[in-house]
């Protein structure tokens, strides 16, 4: 009988210690494969695969020159047995949601030290042992020593290295609840579309995050419309002191309401209003010089999605109130929020 077995690997990560989190292991490759990987066999089939992935790198004296790549981090479940165990579909699925949270922490906890989640992309390859075949859709097709992966440029290290925070460790936990608590399904899915929303693949346009972004605030908060979106903003995010701005808003008929809301609230309302100006084939209003680019608004979101996650978890009960005393900071939306615009018109004088 065939011996088969699964790694599931994130190949750029710029992770460089051991973590454990909720019930899955998370270790830099090149660390402990002696120590993970007793059977020689498997250890020099599983390093002869990774031996194909390469960063590209420069030195006045070489020039520009290919390295093999030393950032592969694998992902598994607790007592999962390298080159013996197969991942089951449920753990699949774990695995990613576990890159999701070392975007969502690096991106908008740790602080935006890198740019896109491209960097916590994680592939799941199943292997034959003593077999040099690439498995897609279930079926070996060709031997990978044929292949070179090469990092792409747009991935680099992030500025700021990852750690783990309390948010990070209880959403890891709150996996277990995954098929229990329709709370933990939502956080999840809303947590994978974040993961695309800031990604920088070649297909993906600036409308494309905007869905996206949008998308991961219905799936998380169960709002049907753009007056439900802004309640469920105004219940979760209130300031001390919130920044109040009056606007007429046009009403069916014709006519107009004076409405009073705060600064986060109006930016919830317009960025509905740009993802209707898209779904519905219309040019979409930007408003660059109120809201920034599209970074902009998307590293607002994070500070929103922040909260809401802790909150969320909080209110739901799936973990003691306590673990979250010390991690529900007190934010200042609004002025979070000029001050994003303010930074990106510094940067960007000639937007008026």
């Amino acid at each position: 009988m065939l011996q088969r077995f699964d790694i599931a690997y994130m190949p750029y990560s710029p992770i460089s210690e051991s973590l454990y989190l909720g019930e899955f292991e998370v270790h830099p490759f090149y660390n402990i494969a002696n120590k993970m990987i007793e059977d020689q066999n498997v250890r020099k089939q599983v390093e002869s695969y990774f031996s194909r992935f390469f960063d590209y790198k420069y030195d006045r004296i070489k020039g520009g020159f290919e390295e093999i790549s030393k950032t592969i981090t694998i992902i598994f479940p607790n007592k999962y047995r390298i080159g013996v165990d197969e991942l089951t579909v449920e753990q699949k699925i774990n695995i990613y949601s576990i890159s999701h949270i070392i975007s969502f922490t690096t991106l908008f906890e740790n602080g935006m030290g890198l740019t896109n989640s491209d960097t916590f992309k994680t592939y799941i390859q199943s292997f034959v042992l003593g077999k040099e075949g690439l498995n897609i859709y279930g079926k070996y097709f060709t031997n990978y020593k044929l292949y070179k992966f090469l990092r792409p440029l747009y991935i680099s290290a992030p500025i700021i290295p990852f750690y783990k925070t309390p948010l990070c460790e209880c959403l890891s936990s709150a996996l277990n609840y995954r098929n229990s608590n329709p709370l933990t399904s939502r956080i999840f899915r809303s947590l994978e579309l974040l993961f695309y929303t800031v990604s920088f693949e070649d297909m993906v346009t600036n409308e494309n995050r905007l869905i996206s972004l949008l998308m991961s605030f219905e799936v998380l908060l169960g709002f049907t419309n753009k007056k439900e979106f802004v309640e469920k903003i105004e219940k979760y995010i209130i300031d001390e002191d919130p920044i109040l701005i009056e606007r007429n808003i046009r009403l069916p008929g014709n006519k107009e309401l004076a409405i009073v809301k705060s600064k986060t609230c109006w930016w919830a309302f317009d960025l509905y209003d740009l993802r209707s100006q898209i779904v519905h084939g219309e040019v979409p209003q930007w408003k660059v010089n109120d809201y920034g680019s599209i970074w902009t608004r998307i590293e607002f979101a994070g500070y929103i999605f922040n909260r809401l996650f802790k909150i969320l978890l909080k209110e739901s009960g799936i973990m003691e109130n306590s673990i979250f005393d010390n991690i529900l900071e007190a934010y200042d939306m609004d002025q979070k929020l000029g001050e994003l615009v303010a930074h990106f018109r510094e940067l960007n004088p000639e937007v008026e």
